[in-house]
C-alpha cells in the first residue's frame, strides 16, 4: 500500500497537533520527543521542523538544521530528530518521507549542496532506511554521540563536489 504521505513545514496552526505526536518508547531515545523537539527549536532559529502527514493527519516529524554540528566537510544542512508516531508505524510513512527528502530540501533549502545526518550504531533499522534511500556512509564515524558512536551519512545535491 502506498501511503497518502506528504511533508509540510510546521505552521502555528499545526503546532498543537504536532505536540500530540509520540515516537515508540524504543525510538524515543534516538529521536527525542515531540515536546522536546518543538521546545528546542523555539530557541534555535536554525532548526526548521517538518511534519510528515498521513492524509491531513500529522503522523511524524523531523528537523532540517541550517547550522549542522556534524564532523563532515561541506555539510550545509543536517537532518535530525526523525520519527513516525507510534500509532502510524508500519504503514510505509518513514520510507515515503525519506524518499521525498530530496524534493523537500530542494524546495525549502535550494542552496543546499550536502545534507548530513548521524545514526547511532545501535539503530540498524534507521541506518538501513537511510542507506537504501540515497544516503552514502562517510569514511569515518562520529565517536562523541550522546548515546555512543554514530554512523555519518550524507546526500549530495546539485553542484556538490563531494
Amino acid at each position: 500500500m502506498t501511503p497518502n504521505m506528504s511533508v509540510v513545514p510546521l505552521t502555528p496552526e499545526l503546532r498543537e497537533s504536532a505536540h500530540r505526536l509520540h515516537p515508540s518508547v524504543d525510538q524515543e531515545k534516538w529521536s527525542g520527543t515531540a515536546v522536546t523537539i518543538l521546545s528546542r527549536a523555539q530557541s534555535r532559529p536554525s532548526e526548521h521542523i517538518f511534519l510528515i502527514r498521513d492524509g491531513e493527519t500529522p503522523a511524524g516529524m523531523f528537523v532540517l538544521d541550517t547550522a549542522p554540528g556534524l564532523p563532515l566537510d561541506g555539510i550545509d544542512l543536517q537532518l535530525h530528530s526523525f520519527f513516525i508516531d507510534q500509532d502510524f508505524q508500519g504503514r510505509g510513512l518513514a520510507t515515503a518521507a525519506i524518499c521525498s527528502i530530496r524534493d523537500v530540501v530542494t524546495e525549502h533549502f535550494p542552496e543546499t549542496r550536502l545534507l548530513g545526518l548521524s545514526v547511532n550504531v545501535n539503530n540498524p533499522i534507521a541506518f538501513r532506511l537511510y542507506r537504501i534511500h540515497g544516503f552514502t556512509e562517510a569514511d569515518h564515524m562520529y565517536l562523541d554521540g550522546s548515546r555512543g558512536p554514530e554512523h555519518l551519512l550524507w546526500m549530495a545535491f546539485a553542484d556538490s563536489q563531494r
